[in-house]
């Protein structure tokens, strides 16, 4: 796994391998950042399931602002922490990603990644959760990685977008100007 483009475009990032973290595709990854490129540039970014923190490296390799990851798992942590010490980039803070919202909350993102885990629903609980304390910006996305054997979601307050690459669905939520 390595960083896509940007100022630290090739560096090689470490990568778990567990029963608990399942890192998105490198082909996912760059479909990804192609259709959200033009938003990275100066953006506050939140990615509060960051597994191995690919998202956020890339996102400061491409010149984002302020990225802010965190994982629930120390494993995932300890990789976040390495592979972000490696472009100079924040630590990771170890929480459940509601209490991390909840942190938050009066903050404003750009771009959010959500990857959760597909066996449960906590990508639409967090969604609702930044909807109701209007924590992405007008203009801004929300990027929500899904197993795509799960039912067709629907989203109020959002324009959806959908890609499908394989067992990953992922949702392209833009939020209205």
């Amino acid at each position: 796994m390595q960083i896509i483009s940007g100022k630290y475009r090739g560096k090689k990032l470490m990568n778990i391998f567990n029963d608990t973290t399942r890192p998105t595709t490198g082909r996912v990854r760059e479909n990804v950042f192609n259709i959200i490129a033009e938003r990275i540039r100066d953006a506050t970014v939140l990615d509060p399931f960051a597994g191995t923190g690919a998202n956020a490296a890339e996102c400061i390799s491409r010149g984002a602002k302020t990225v802010i990851v965190n994982d629930s798992n120390p494993v995932a942590v300890d990789a976040i922490n390495k592979n972000m010490k490696s472009i100079g980039g924040p630590a990771a803070t170890q929480m459940d990603a509601i209490d991390l919202i909840h942190k938050l909350r009066d903050m404003k993102f750009d771009i959010v990644f959500l990857d959760p885990p597909y066996d449960g629903n906590m990508g639409p609980r967090i969604i609702e959760l930044l909807t109701k304390f209007d924590m992405v910006r007008n203009g801004g996305v929300i990027v929500f990685e899904t197993d795509s054997a799960h039912e067709p979601i629907t989203f109020d307050h959002y324009n959806v977008r959908e890609k499908t690459y394989g067992r990953a669905k992922i949702y392209f939520l833009h939020k209205p100007n």
